[in-house]
C-alpha cells in the first residue's frame, strides 16, 4: 500500500482515477484472512486508501472466482489483493482472464504467491504479468549473491529439475544456515549436554538482526518477533521477478489483541 500510494500514477490500471480502492479476495481460512485486520484497515485509511470489499473464494485450484471479481468491480475496486499462494492467486488471475478484466486491476499478493508454483495453475502465463508482492528474501536471479550461488551449485550437483527452482528450495539452505548458527551459539552458551529447544530459541533472539546465508534472508528475532522487519517489492515482468523497491522497513500490523509473542 505504501508503494502504490507513492507511485499510483505509474502503476494504476488504465482508466483508474486518483483514488486507490482495494478489493481483498482470499481464502476463508486463518491464513487467507491473515492480512485483513483492524490494523491493516487503519493503515490503509491513514494512506487515503479504501478497502471496498472482502470477498471469499474456495481454497481449491478449480475455484470459481468470477463472482468475487465482479463484486470487486461493482464496488469500484481498481486493485485486487490476495493473501493466498500457488493456486490461490492463480484462481483469481484465471477468473480475471475469463472475464476479460485482467487489465482492469492492479494485482498484488503476499510473498508466497510470487513463486514459480503459480505458473502450474494459471491458464495463461501472461496473466501473472504485473503482479506485485513483497519479497523478504533473494531469488535465483540474484546471481551475484554468494548464498544464491551456493544454492545453485547444490541444485546442479543434485541434478534437480527446473520445476524445483522455486523459493522453497532456496530458502531451505537459508533455514539450515540459520539453524546451524543458532545451535552453535546455544551450545557455546550452555554446552551440548544441556542443550534444549528453549536454549536454541534464546540463541535466535540473541543473534538479533542478521543476514542469513550471506543475505538470502534478513531476520531479527529480538523483541519476541518472528516477522520480517524488512522486505523488497518485486513485480512479475517478462516472467521474471523484477525488483521494484529495495529493502525497506515494514510496519508491524499484527493484531494487538491476540499477539502472544510466539
Amino acid at each position: 500500500m505504501d508503494y502504490i500510494s507513492a507511485n499510483w500514477d505509474a502503476v494504476k490500471p488504465e482508466g483508474a482515477g486518483d483514488d486507490i480502492k482495494i478489493a481483498y479476495i482470499s481464502w476463508p481460512t486463518a491464513y487467507g484472512q491473515g492480512a485483513y485486520t483492524d490494523e491493516t484497515l487503519a493503515y490503509a485509511e491513514s494512506l487515503g486508501i479504501e478497502i471496498v470489499a472482502n470477498e471469499l473464494v474456495e481454497p481449491a485450484p478449480t475455484a470459481d472466482t468470477t463472482t468475487a471479481i465482479l463484486n470487486a468491480q461493482a464496488a469500484g475496486a481498481n486493485v485486487i489483493y490476495t493473501n493466498s499462494l500457488a493456486f490461490g492467486p492463480a484462481s483469481i488471475l484465471n477468473g480475471m482472464g475469463a472475464l476479460g478484466l485482467r487489465d482492469s486491476f492492479l494485482f498484488g499478493a503476499n510473498n508466497w504467491a510470487m513463486d514459480i508454483s503459480i505458473y502450474a495453475f494459471v491458464s495463461d502465463p501472461t496473466l501473472v504479468e504485473g503482479m506485485i508482492a513483497p519479497f523478504p528474501y533473494l531469488f535465483w536471479s540474484d546471481e551475484d549473491n554468494t548464498g544464491v550461488q551456493f544454492a545453485a551449485e547444490q541444485f546442479a550437483a543434485n541434478e534437480r529439475q527446473p520445476a524445483e527452482r522455486g523459493v522453497g528450495y532456496l530458502l531451505t539452505f537459508a533455514g539450515v544456515d540459520l539453524a546451524v548458527r543458532a545451535i552453535e551459539l546455544a551450545i557455546d552458551n550452555v554446552g551440548y549436554d544441556n542443550l534444549t529447544g528453549a536454549d536454541v530459541q534464546a540463541a535466535l533472539i540473541e543473534l538479533g538482526a542478521i543476514d542469513v546465508l550471506d543475505g538470502v534472508m534478513r531476520v531479527d528475532f529480538s523483541n519476541d518477533s518472528r516477522s520480517p522487519h524488512e522486505a523488497q517489492l518485486r513485480q512479475v515482468q517478462g516472467g521474471q521477478f523484477v525488483l521494484l523497491q529495495d529493502w525497506t522497513a515494514t510496519p508491524d500490523l499484527r493484531p494487538a489483541d491476540n499477539f502472544s509473542g510466539n
